[in-house]
């Protein structure tokens, strides 16, 4: 009996210290996306600011200006939780949704992240990745309405400043 319990303390030990060894290597695999990205057309300017991982967590902004003044913006967080890291938005004036992390690839320069949550209204998914040229582009996707949409933005790397 007591062989039986020590064999289950050893496989519960080797079990944890490599499912924890995972989560915190996809963590630090998320490190490409840190920095400053802005992107601009002839109706939006658009700029995502993400720090990077201290205590565990990555913080982010993202800010879109559109002509005439109007501002979308929402806080942004890639944090664990139980079963997983969670890329967690706070859009402006509406509630917080959490989308888990379902894929990360690392292959050579162009890597990529994949974020869902399927009871999300839209997006269902969320994708960042890392392009050869060194921009990062954003892609959100999912049903909406009777039929699927997807829409992507390429940011490039920008330095900070403001206007006020």
């Amino acid at each position: 009996m007591n062989r039986r319990f020590a064999l289950l303390v050893v496989i519960a030990s080797v079990w944890a210290s490599a499912s924890s060894a995972v989560t915190r290597q996809s963590l630090a695999d998320l490190s490409w996306f840190v920095g400053y990205w802005s992107s601009s057309s002839d109706t939006t300017s658009m700029e995502e600011c993400w720090l990077p991982a201290k205590g565990g967590m990555y913080i982010g902004v993202h800010r879109d200006i559109f002509p005439g003044g109007k501002v979308f913006y929402e806080y942004l967080r890639i944090e664990w939780r139980e079963d997983g890291y969670y890329y967690v938005a706070k859009p402006s004036n509406q509630p917080e949704a959490a989308f888990k992390l379902t894929s990360i690839t690392s292959d050579g320069n162009s890597p990529r992240a994949v974020f869902e949550n399927p009871e999300h209204d839209y997006p269902t998914k969320i994708t960042y990745q890392l392009l050869p040229s060194g921009a990062l582009r954003a892609t959100i996707s999912g049903p909406k309405g009777d039929s699927s949409d997807t829409s992507s933005w390429v940011m490039r790397p920008a330095a900070l400043e403001g206007d006020d």
